[in-house]
């Protein structure tokens, strides 16, 4: 039987390599086999020619049948999955099939690669990165096997057109007045290599840029760039200009109106009372707010009569929808009354609160090399919103088990079973006043205890408490500093035995002892 499996092996393994790689070659087409190296000329070595060189070199990269860890340019010497297709892809057997879907790799064909079409989205790229006069040429390079062929890419970059000129053209005049105030922060500047996507970036800063100083309505589409190449040789000349057709709301500064806040349990609940908090309108279901209003004020930044703001709004939906309340937070802004002197949004803040508890049950068995082993369980539940001012409840009671399931190393049975118990009660609430952080900051009150037993050695108490800040600077910089975290643990009881093992054992002495423990941690 295992020379017949041999053999079979053998056999199969013989039909693959005896294939040709390009017996499913159409006539008239070619296996592609690879890039050679691409040739550059006619360039400086700077950061934007090796920018430009990346997107060039992934607009040309393609893997041949076999390619090395998916190179371009490399490949293995055992093509298995064209060897696969080549002599199974035409097999009508259910083994065959299942070889070609599982292994097989269809040739890859120079019609498929089209050279040609690659080349001329390299050129693009050539022309969005400056290099105008930039080309890109290639040839198709027959191997020994004419059925073989590599493509040799020549990139002649060309002269980089930088930029000689920028003005803001047609602009109201306040919209000019914010643009050239702000000139520092601009994308793009006198000298820099022409780059399609620094001008769409430079777009997008003047449309944060309005937005943010209450041109709510304003769109980075509403101007667009006008280059000149010709009256400066190698040089552009650039306007960046408003478009004709812009809405005249687009161009009017909005001011924030009255805030309607509806907090809704059900998405259906109908608001029967309201409560009012400097301009800001609370609607509720009930006889009293389900959250104090003073804890939507600390995290909703746009304020009545304050020009709108789009990095406020994005603090505010993003602080408001992170607080751990809601499942849903929607702004609407609506423009007060249709006439075309209105300057005035009035925002409707809709919210949906979240389930108000979690309850959660954790197992888990633990096995040691001594032997001993046994499970534990953690119960616990959450309650959000504890006392209407944003606060995180959370207590939960654990417990574990342990047995010992051989023998020792002195050779008798040991019924000696341990067990541990306790619980953890803690409380997370948002700090009220603060300055900006990226999320609302929390304070963390924590205290927990636990109860450690040996049958016949000791019973061990551990108390501890913990306070705690978390605050987030930024999107990628969190802070978590404990002032004050005390631990104490002492013995409640022991046995004569173990009290004979701390005097053979020094370390026990030390260690088993009460003891205080206060740390700080950041």
């Amino acid at each position: 039987m295992k020379k017949n499996r041999f053999l079979l092996v053998l056999s199969v393994a013989g039909l693959l390599i005896a294939c040709s790689t390009t017996d499913k070659v159409p006539e008239g087409d070619q296996l592609y086999v690879g890039l050679t190296k691409i040739e550059y000329k006619n360039y400086d070595h700077n950061s934007h020619f090796y920018a430009t060189q990346d997107e060039l070199e992934a607009a040309l990269a393609c893997a041949p049948n076999g390619a090395l860890l998916g190179s371009s340019y490399y490949r293995t010497p055992f093509p298995y999955g064209l060897w696969v297709w080549n002599a199974f892809s035409t097999s009508h057997g259910h083994i065959g099939k299942w070889l070609t879907k599982s292994f097989g790799k269809a040739p890859v064909l120079m019609s498929w690669v089209n050279p040609e079409l690659r080349a001329s989205v390299a050129q693009s790229v050539l022309k969005s990165h400056g290099y105008f006069h930039g080309k890109v040429d290639f040839e198709a390079i027959t191997q020994r096997n004419p059925k073989k062929a590599k493509i040799a890419y020549t990139i002649n970059m060309g002269h980089l057109f930088t930029f000689d000129s920028i003005s803001y053209v047609r602009f109201p005049n306040d919209a000019d007045s914010l643009l050239q105030a702000s000139r520092k922060e601009a994308k793009i500047k006198r000298g820099d290599a022409f780059d399609v996507a620094m001008l769409d970036a430079e777009r997008q800063r003047v449309s944060n840029l309005f937005r943010n100083n209450g041109y709510y309505y304003y769109q980075p589409d509403y101007a667009s760039y006008l280059a000149d190449t010709l009256l400066v040789p190698k040089k552009v000349q650039l306007k960046f200009q408003l478009a004709d057709s812009v809405p005249s709301r687009a161009l009017r500064k909005w001011y924030i109106g009255n805030i309607d806040m509806q907090l809704r349990k059900q998405f259906f609940d109908s608001l029967e009372n309201s409560v009012q908090l400097h301009r800001l309108t609370v609607h509720f279901k009930g006889r009293r707010s389900p959250v104090r209003p003073g804890v939507i004020l600390r995290d909703l930044k746009l304020r009545p009569n304050e020009l709108f703001s789009y990095d406020k709004y994005i603090e505010s939906a993003n602080k408001i929808s992170g607080n751990g309340l809601f499942s849903m937070v929607d702004f609407q802004f609506t423009p007060r009354d249709s006439s075309e002197t209105c300057d005035t949004l009035d925002l409707k803040l809709n919210c949906l609160f979240d389930k108000p508890y979690d309850f959660y049950v954790e197992t888990n068995y633990t096995g040691r090399t001594s032997g001993r082993m046994g499970p534990g369980l953690v119960v616990g539940f959450t309650k959000r919103n504890a006392f209407k001012g944003g606060e995180k409840l959370d207590i939960n009671l654990k417990g574990s088990y342990e047995w010992q399931t051989g023998h020792t190393a002195s050779g008798k049975a040991d019924n000696i079973h341990s067990y541990e118990y306790g619980g953890d009660a803690s409380l997370e609430f948002p700090v009220l006043k603060h300055r900006h952080f990226h999320s609302t900051p929390t304070t963390l009150l924590k205290a927990s205890t636990s109860v450690i037993n040996r049958a016949g050695y000791f019973k061990r108490h551990i108390v501890s408490g913990e306070l705690s800040y978390t605050f987030q600077t930024s999107e990628t910089s969190m802070h978590q500093f404990a002032p004050l975290t005390l631990e104490y643990e002492y013995m409640s009881s022991h046995s004569a035995k173990f009290d004979a093992l701390l005097v053979s054992t020094p370390y026990l002495q030390v260690s088993m002892r009460d003891q205080f423990i206060p740390k700080m941690r950041y």
